[in-house]
């Protein structure tokens, strides 16, 4: 699924996801929302030297309200994760992309309100799925896709998030913003014979390490 299409999908989920007045309607302390952002995606390895990319990120949002200031956020977001792997002559980098939909479950707790201003805290953990790969090399800004059959990221990712941001109640809605910390757990990179990029190989070892900036409608 090309960029472009993915951005529009994301948009026609966000105009149609329902936001806390829907949660009116309801005795269940339950509110619906949808998120959009963007995030600076990279890889750890102890194999090879990985610099971040910046990615879109965005999807639709939950809350199950517990008691006190406590509630449970589940989500399903479109991210997109992966790194930049210098070559060894310093003339050009391969950029390794995988989009995955993920699932985060974060714990969250509200701070104290100040005027119009909500902080809260969350930390929890997330599950992933692939959905496809994209390969660009080049120089400075110069940049443009490989013609590769070869997968190099595993089909599934897992790992943990922490993240801290606040609420603002504008009129009758609520807008908030948020970032946070996902690190993978899972070796993500595929076991190759072969590097198809031996001057700039994937580390087999690689684990996801994403900061995500993220703005909530609804929420």
């Amino acid at each position: 699924m090309p960029l472009r299409s993915s951005l529009a999908l994301l948009l026609t989920l966000l105009l149609a996801a329902p936001g806390p007045a829907a949660a009116q309607f309801s005795d269940l302390p339950i509110q619906w929302g949808a998120t959009l952002g963007f995030n600076l995606a990279s890889l750890q390895s102890d194999e090879v030297d990985v610099s971040t990319r910046t990615a879109f990120s965005g999807g639709l949002v939950a809350q199950v309200a517990l008691p006190g200031p406590v509630s449970v956020q589940p989500e399903l977001l479109f991210t997109q994760k992966g790194g930049a792997v210098a070559t060894r002559e310093g003339s050009g980098e391969v950029r390794y992309g995988a989009n995955y939909i993920e699932l985060p479950v974060a714990v969250r707790i509200e701070g104290p309100q100040i005027r119009m201003v909500q902080p809260h805290l969350l930390g929890g953990g997330f599950g992933g799925i692939k959905l496809f790969e994209r390969q660009t090399a080049g120089g400075g800004e110069i940049r443009f896709p490989i013609d590769t059959e070869t997968s190099f990221f595993q089909r599934t990712n897992a790992g943990v998030l922490v993240g801290l941001g606040a609420t603002l109640s504008v009129g009758e809605g609520r807008l908030g913003l948020e970032v946070r910390y996902a690190r993978g757990l899972v070796d993500v990179g595929q076991d190759l014979d072969a590097q198809d990029f031996p001057l700039a190989p994937f580390p087999r070892d690689a684990r996801t390490e994403t900061w995500l900036f993220l703005v909530r409608f609804g929420l």
